[in-house]
């Protein structure tokens, strides 16, 4: 099994965020497996011009998205202000086509991405309903996250397992819109 390394760094919550919402707790993915679901389930996947990765963290799944697909556009946003530096910090010149803001999902209008992945199993009730509420109004393409509500449930095309930092096997699911 892979490990996933995280910079004990990456965890501290900053002041200027509210310390009570759980929606800031941070972990990580397993890239290629998050490669493997998208290549497995979208079968044109290099006709898909953009992705975004919603909670980008320090950008590793942004930063292997450019590396499997050099001709989409990558766009990663993160609302923890060091998780998003240490990203720009870290891009180098094998990743193409890659961009990140630091910036809240509320502010970002999904229809611009043919892919939109967010690990949303922390965010809070209403952040959640907020989220799938931008999926169906502004989404139009693949979306792939860890919970859903039935207001997604007939756009389900696909489930698999992952790797993450916080178990070995996890559950993420695509819809497409």
């Amino acid at each position: 099994m892979p490990r996933i390394h995280i910079e004990p760094e990456h965890y501290i919550i900053p002041n200027d965020l509210d310390i009570t919402n759980s929606s800031y707790i941070y972990g990580e993915t397993y890239p290629p497996d998050i490669i493997k679901c998208i290549t497995k389930t979208i079968r044109d996947v290099n006709e898909c011009g953009s992705f975004i990765d919603i909670g980008s963290g320090v950008g590793k799944l942004v930063c292997e998205m450019s590396r499997s697909f050099p001709e989409m556009l990558c766009h990663g946003i993160e609302i923890h202000k060091d998780r998003y530096e240490t990203s720009v910090y870290d891009l180098n010149e094998e990743v193409c086509n890659v961009d990140f803001d630091n910036i809240c999902f509320r502010k970002v209008y999904f229809g611009n991405y043919d892919i939109i992945y967010c690990c949303n199993t922390v965010f809070s009730k209403e952040d959640n309903k907020l989220l799938y509420s931008k999926v169906l109004n502004e989404g139009s393409g693949y979306v792939l996250l860890y919970n859903y509500d039935d207001s997604l449930k007939r756009y389900l095309i696909a489930s698999y397992t992952i790797t993450t930092s916080w178990q070995k096997n996890v559950e993420i699911f695509i819809f497409y819109i």
